[in-house]
């Protein structure tokens, strides 16, 4: 009697494996012919119509999945220290998104090193998109609030803005923090949206709007209200830190070079000189990814 061939009967994991291999080349070599396009032809829904689904990746970063060439879902990181980042994206007009933010940032590093050498708990911990909702140190004395790019939103919050596609203003970013003449005012038809894990923001206009991204912090300029502030903040640091305290009891010469009005009005001189307005956003770590749902 004959027996089956059991050789024959299944592929050998050889076989599994060369077709592996030859599935991802050939995709490989799609994206590559396609540059940075990814095409998926002939997808059968459950009521058998022919689909085209494909994958973008903008150059902004952003990836982004169409269904027959209408915006379906994106997706992107936003560092913490980005003052704006572009995600390439269009919002249509009279149209919806749902943006789902997670990950962590630090938007005070310095602070938690310092703190880190001596074992101390930081003034600020890591947060997520929600931002730093209790009282904070930046909270309490009220020195940084004012000049967040949303003042009313937490610091570290998760931040959306709308740019019209042509309203005369600069791009957002250090020239404009606070975009569409916000300047600390509070405005009814604000363009800037608090998106925190979770959001749904319309664009209510009539034409096409670009989707920018930002972690809510603060922004300085160059007048007698920032120096204040910053000088201000720069006192209740001081006096905070640990170093201040065992000054106080050993006497010794920290408090002297530290914690003066010629030290503050040096370092003030210095942001002056360099214009480095985005000092409070450059000493920001982290990520948050955003993954962004269009109405269909």
């Amino acid at each position: 009697m004959n027996t089956p061939d059991n050789n024959h009967s299944k592929p050998s994991k050889c076989t599994i494996l060369e077709y592996s291999i030859i599935a991802i080349i050939v995709i490989v070599g799609i994206v590559a012919w396609k540059k940075g396009t990814l095409i998926i032809d002939n997808i059968k829904t459950a009521f058998g119509s022919a689909e085209k689904v494909t994958i973008d990746f903008n150059d902004q970063g952003t990836t982004i999945i169409k269904r027959n060439d209408v915006n379906e879902k994106a997706s992107l990181l936003l560092s913490a220290s980005d003052l704006w980042a572009n995600s390439g994206l269009m919002v249509p007009a009279k149209k919806c998104i749902t943006i789902t933010a997670s990950g962590k940032a630090q938007i005070a590093i310095n602070d938690l090193i310092k703190n880190a050498e001596k074992d101390n708990k930081p003034n600020y911990l890591w947060t997520g998109p929600n931002g730093y909702e209790g009282t904070q140190f930046r909270a309490i004395p009220g020195y940084y609030s004012t000049f967040r790019i949303l003042p009313e939103a937490p610091d570290g919050a998760l931040l959306a803005y709308l740019q019209a596609p042509s309203d005369g203003e600069p791009d957002p970013g250090l020239n404009n923090p606070r975009p569409h003449n916000l300047n600390r005012c509070q405005c009814n038809d604000s363009h800037i949206f608090v998106i925190k894990n979770q959001a749904k923001i319309c664009n209510t206009w009539d034409d096409d709007r670009r989707l920018w991204f930002v972690i809510n912090d603060s922004v300085i300029e160059n007048n007698l209200e920032s120096k204040t502030a910053y000088i201000a903040a720069q006192k209740f640091l001081c006096r905070k830190s640990s170093e201040y305290e065992e000054s106080k009891k050993n006497k010794s010469s920290y408090i002297k070079k530290n914690c003066t009005e010629d030290k503050y009005n040096r370092s003030w001189n210095n942001i002056v000189e360099q214009q480095y307005w985005n000092i409070w956003y450059d000493d920001n770590i982290g990520f948050f990814s955003i993954q962004i749902n269009f109405d269909t």
